[in-house]
């Protein structure tokens, strides 16, 4: 009975190392492409806007955009806790 456990444990230990050596990412591929899409777009696109965006516009008008931001994102959450603290809620 000791020399069954002993085989079935050493053939589970030697079958999850022989797949943990394998590293295959079925999705490598799509990846690697929607990666090099991501870093194009950025390179060409949005890191000169958002470039040129601090560099040419004021700081007052940064932080007021900034703040509206702020508010436009944290307005779903002030709702939440209104209706949830309403006690005349049904």
């Amino acid at each position: 009975m000791k020399q069954l456990l002993l085989s079935f444990l050493l053939f589970f230990m030697t079958n999850t190392l022989a797949f943990a050596e394998e590293d295959v990412d079925p999705f490598e591929d799509i990846n690697r492409v929607i990666y090099d899409f991501n870093e194009t777009i950025d390179d060409n696109l949005l890191e000169p806007t958002s470039r040129a965006y601090k560099e040419n516009t004021p700081d007052l008008i940064q932080r007021g955009i900034s703040n509206f931001l702020v508010i436009c994102v944290m307005c779903p959450h002030w709702l939440t806790k209104y209706y949830n603290s309403n006690p005349l809620k049904v």
